[in-house]
Formats: structure tokens, C-alpha cells, sequence
């Protein structure tokens, strides 16, 4: 490998001064990984939080009143009359404790479950589509002259006024069930009284306020818990299909309030040796760029596990400064007026970026790790393996992805209707997918068409099973086998040199030789193994003595294969006089025979 290779610690060119490097390298790396552990500790309600409120407002009905009418449960909800009466009855519950019920003073501050306080007001949201002519062809006299509404796509979004509400985009994009729908619609906020919030659904219900043309209909509001320091956002979104009936959904996510940068005097520690870390890791990659430059930096696969970690590390450390700023700002609305709606949308969004950007982060520094373990032989026998068998694994790879497909395309046409797993051709790839994982319901399958089922299930087993995974053990196998045999690792002697480095590794005054030893893993020369050209294959080492051991080597094998060809002269001069005595016996044959004759 050439000198100029790289700046980072390697383990294909080692001397002492690089084993120091080394060292020091994995330390940093260890403190990242204590710091970034520290920093990114998941708050212990977070989870419960979630299920109990889920379990409120999702999955129990709330509602008690004397003359025993139980609304029905949000996840039961079918029809757009069912949505008046959860909201009515349910919904209203759940904000307005029974002692409001009794004609008590209420509190000037709602607080839900008794522990979380209302920030600000709930609000009603619903999102229309235009008017368009009708497609039926059939002239039915009982459906004669009524309005048609299509399915919801930006292009037919109804962007006016309807019922003196002005249309408003002040919220995030919600993906409930079907479609995405955008970030607007036409709000009506909900108050602090509960007789008010009666007579206000009493008078929208009546008014139709949610009709053919209402496609989603949102209750949103946020609740603040103070005692764990967080904020849950909530969205119980009612997804209305042109047949008229309805798909319930919620949304349900907890931002804590605090950041790294706000917490405990442990957590903001470690949050500031991170992010002189990634400083460090960006001046680090600056210099490698410059001295490699940008064509040979882009060919090493670490480089951009580097690259993707700072991108994550600079979100996680620009959010958090964001993060700080923002609730200011939602402070500062809700000290100015709480009875109003407060959009938490911006936070939501920000927040869930965030918790993607830190799990990436995660992952990637606890793949840094394995650079420092990449000399050993098992893994460089995976490498090897890998890039021998790669063509012959992409190929496979391609008739999988066909296969998969083709099935989805079945199982998508064929199950659609009555099988959840199928519904859509990504659900449909999915299921495929986790066939070959064993998770698979043939009982669903065949529920849904019992002819087809067994086919499919057989047909399916077999390509995955029979096919494509004994294909891809086979080929990875056997470039496994010849390269375990052929591949050259001297990972005893990085070891040792490593165990001497970190005994002298202290011992900062003293001089380090910078001596270098190659020791990058290669195949036998003499070995040819398919699919490894000579310009993949390592250079031969510069180092005397293991040229000359290459040497000895070779002198033998062609020793050998020289006593072979000998012995292959030998077997072809005893079979040239085995065929030439057959001839003559064969003659003197014939001779004997015309004699007779």
C-alpha cells in the first residue's frame, strides 16, 4: 500500500508511531462512546406515557352520565354520526372533569388526568375537497342530482371559505391511513367551558359542518406534564372515505422539554465533550481530504460512515440549540394568551427529525469500532470472501428482487381485498420479505381465496427457500472455502505490536521509530481464485525477508509441480505402450483369423 494512502490509523501499514495514533484514536473513540450514551438516555415515562394515553382516549370509553348512554370507543368509530358522539360525549369527558359536571367553580388552568395541564385550547380541524361531475355511468332516478367528491389529492383540495371559516395552513402534513393529507384545513378552536364546547358541536352537528365533501376531520390539542418535564401532542384524526364511512387513527407523540444542553450538570458535560469530538472528527476528515484528495477519498467505505456521522452529529447539535429556542417561543404564546390554539406542529416535526438524526448517530459511532478490529482474519476472510463472490451475489440479488415483485403483484391483485397484508404493492413487497423471515399467515391467505392460497404458499416456498437462499449460501460458501485457504493475515503480528505499543504507550517523551512494516492481507501468488483480477490482488511486500520466504515458496511449489509433470510423462509413456501392444495383439488377431479362413 502506498505511504500517501491515508492520514487515519490503518493496520495495513504499521509502526510504532502509528500504533501511538492508534491508541490515542480508540481512547477518543471510547470517551464518544460514553458521552453519546450519556446524552441520548431515553426518558423511562416516555413509553408508559404513551400507552396509558392511548388507552384513554384510543381504546376506553370515558363517558358516564345518568341516563347511561356509553358513546362509542374512538377506535370503534364507523360513521360521521359516530364522530359527533365521541367527540360530544368521550372527548368532552376527558378535558371537563366530573366535578365540572356539578355546577363547581372550574379551574382557570384545565388539567387532564388531574396531573396534565391544557396548553391552551383544543382545536377542530377538517380538511374538504372540490365539487367535481359525477363518473357514474348507470342513470339511477333515486341518486339523480347529487354532489360527487373526489378522493383527496392536493389538486382537488377546496382552499376557500366554507361556513364563514377562512381556510388556514398552519399545521404539518398527516399521514393517517390511505394518503397524505397537507398541512391545512378550516379550524374552530374549543374553550375552557364545557356547556360552551356542548352547545358548539350541538351547533355544528347540526349545521353539518362535516359532510361528503370532508375528507379528515382532526381533533388536536397538547398536554403538559409537569412532573416529568414533557409535552404529549395529540391528534385523533378521523379518515372519511368517499363511501361515507369512516377510518380512526391517533397520533401520539412526547417531546421532553429539557435538551442535553439543559439537564443535569453530568448530561451537559458530556454533551459538551461531544461537541468537541465532532470537531475534532471534522478536522480530522478535512485533513484527509486534503492529503488523499476527494477521488481517492471517496473510494475507502469508512470515509462515509465518517461523513454520514458528522451530518447526524451537527443536526443532533443544531437541534438543540433550536430546540431551546423554540420553547421559549411557545412560552412567550402562552403566557400572552392560553386560551387559544397553540401549534405544536413546528416542535413535532423538529423533534421527530431529531430522534432520527440521534438514532443514526447511535448506530454509526458504535460502527466505528470495527476499524479498529478489521484486522483480524475473520473479518478479512468476510471481506475477501465477499468481494470474490460479489458479481455472482448481485446477479442472484436481481432475481430475487424479480421474484419478490412478481409474487407482490400476485399476492396484491389476489388478497387485496380482504387481506390486510396486501392492500397496497408496498405492503404486498413487505409480506414477501417477511416470508422469507418465516413470518408468514397461511391462514389469512387462504381466508381469503382458497384456491389460489395453497398455490401461492407452495409456489412461494419453494423460489424462496429452494432457490434463492441455497443459491446464496452456495455462492458466498464457496468463495468462503477458497479464500480461508489462499488468504495471508498477519493479525498475530499487529497483535503483539499493538500489546508492546500500549506497554510504551505512556511514555510520551521517548522517541517513536517511524520504521513501517506492511502488513496489508493478500492471496498466494501462486493461487488464482475466480473473480480476483491481478489488479485487485496486493502488491508484493517490499520487506527482504518476506521476499525471500515468497521466493522459497515459490522455488518449492515449481519443485513440486515439476516432479508432477514428470510423473505425468511417465503415466503417458507407459499408456503410448500399452495402446501400441494392443495394436499388435489386434494384429497378430486378424492374422490368425485369415489363416483359418
Amino acid at each position: 500500500m502506498p505511504a500517501r494512502y491515508t492520514r487515519k490509523p490503518s493496520y495495513q501499514i504499521l509502526s510504532e508511531r502509528i500504533i501511538q495514533n492508534i491508541i490515542t484514536e480508540f481512547f477518543i473513540l471510547l470517551i464518544l462512546l460514553v458521552s453519546t450514551q450519556i446524552k441520548t438516555v431515553v426518558h423511562k415515562y416516555s413509553y408508559y406515557s404513551y400507552k396509558q394515553t392511548k388507552h384513554a382516549f384510543v381504546q376506553e370509553s370515558n363517558y358516564r352520565s345518568h341516563h347511561k348512554y356509553i358513546g362509542p370507543v374512538f377506535a370503534n368509530v364507523q360513521k360521521i354520526w359516530d364522530i359527533w358522539d365521541f367527540a360530544s360525549f368521550n372527548f368532552l369527558y376527558i378535558l371537563h372533569h366530573e366535578k365540572n359536571f356539578t355546577g363547581e367553580k372550574r379551574d382557570e388552568f384545565p388539567f387532564v388526568f388531574n396531573m396534565g395541564l391544557m396548553m391552551g385550547v383544543p382545536r377542530l380541524r377538517q380538511i374538504r375537497v372540490k365539487q367535481t361531475r359525477c363518473p357514474q355511468k348507470i342513470n339511477f332516478i333515486d341518486i339523480h342530482g347529487k354532489k360527487c367528491y373526489p378522493n383527496y389529492l392536493p389538486k382537488n383540495e377546496f382552499k376557500g371559505t366554507y361556513q364563514q371559516i377562512d381556510y388556514v395552513a398552519d399545521a404539518k402534513s398527516l399521514q393517517p391511513t390511505f394518503v397524505t393529507y397537507s398541512g391545512g384545513g378550516f379550524p374552530i378552536n374549543l374553550q375552557f367551558d364545557y356547556k360552551g364546547n356542548r352547545k358548539l358541536l350541538r351547533n355544528l352537528m347540526k349545521a353539518g359542518w362535516i359532510d361528503s365533501a370532508t375528507r379528515l376531520f382532526v381533533i388536536e390539542f397538547s398536554i403538559y406534564f409537569q412532573d416529568i418535564n414533557m409535552i404529549q401532542v395529540l391528534k385523533l384524526m378521523f379518515e372519511i372515505m368517499p363511501t361515507g364511512l369512516v377510518m380512526p387513527s391517533a397520533f401520539i407523540q412526547g417531546i421532553q422539554i429539557n435538551s442535553f444542553l439543559t439537564l443535569t450538570p453530568v448530561t451537559i458535560s458530556a454533551g459538551a465533550i461531544f461537541s468537541i469530538i465532532v470537531i475534532y472528527y471534522t478536522y480530522v476528515e478535512i485533513r484527509e481530504i486534503k492529503w488523499v484528495g476527494p477521488s481517492a477519498y471517496k473510494n475507502n467505505f469508512y470515509n462515509y460512515v465518517d461523513v454520514l456521522f458528522l451530518i447526524a452529529a451537527y443536526c443532533v447539535l443544531f437541534y438543540n440549540v433550536w430546540h431551546i429556542v423554540t420553547i421559549k417561543d411557545i412560552e412567550k404564546v402562552y403566557a400572552k394568551n392560553h386560551r387559544r390554539y397553540i401549534n405544536m406542529d413546528k416542535l413535532s416535526t423538529g423533534w421527530n427529525v431529531y430522534l432520527h438524526m440521534l438514532g443514526i448517530m447511535n448506530a454509526l459511532v458504535w460502527l466505528k469500532p470495527i476499524r479498529f478490529i478489521s484486522f483480524h482474519r475473520s473479518i478479512q476472510q468476510v471481506l475477501a470472501a465477499m468481494r470474490v463472490s460479489i458479481k455472482s451475489i448481485l446477479g442472484l440479488c436481481f432475481f430475487c428482487l424479480i421474484s419478490i415483485y412478481a409474487f407482490a403483484q400476485l399476492g396484491c391483485i389476489a388478497f387485496s381485498q380482504s387481506n390486510e397484508e396486501y392492500t397496497t404493492e408496498f405492503s404486498s413487497i413487505v409480506a414477501q420479505i417477511r416470508f422469507l423471515m418465516n413470518d408468514i399467515s397461511y391462514t389469512s391467505l387462504e381466508d381469503a381465496h382458497r384456491v389460489l392460497a395453497p398455490f401461492f404458499f407452495v409456489v412461494l416456498a419453494v423460489v424462496s427457500y429452494a432457490i434463492i437462499l441455497n443459491l446464496f449460501k452456495a455462492i458466498y460458501l464457496s468463495a468462503d472455502s477458497d479464500v480461508k485457504k489462499q488468504l495471508i493475515i498477519n493479525d498475530m503480528v499487529i497483535a503483539r505490536m499493538l500489546q508492546a505499543g500500549f506497554k510504551r504507550y505512556l511514555c510520551i517523551w521517548r522517541k517513536r521509530s517511524t520504521a513501517q512494516i506492511n502488513l496489508t492481507p493478500r492471496l498466494r501468488p501462486t493461487d488464482k481464485l475466480p473473480g480476483i483480477s491481478v489488479d485487485n490482488r496486493a502488491k508484493p511486500t517490499p520487506n527482504p525477508s518476506q521476499q525471500m520466504k515468497i521466493i522459497t515458496e515459490l522455488r518449492d511449489l515449481m519443485a513440486i509441480q515439476s516432479e508432477n509433470c514428470a510423473r505425468i510423462e511417465n503415466m503417458m509413456e507407459i499408456f503410448v505402450d500399452i495402446m501400441e501392444n494392443i495394436e499388435k495383439l489386434h494384429h497378430i488377431n486378424k492374422i490368425s483369423t485369415g489363416r483359418k479362413n
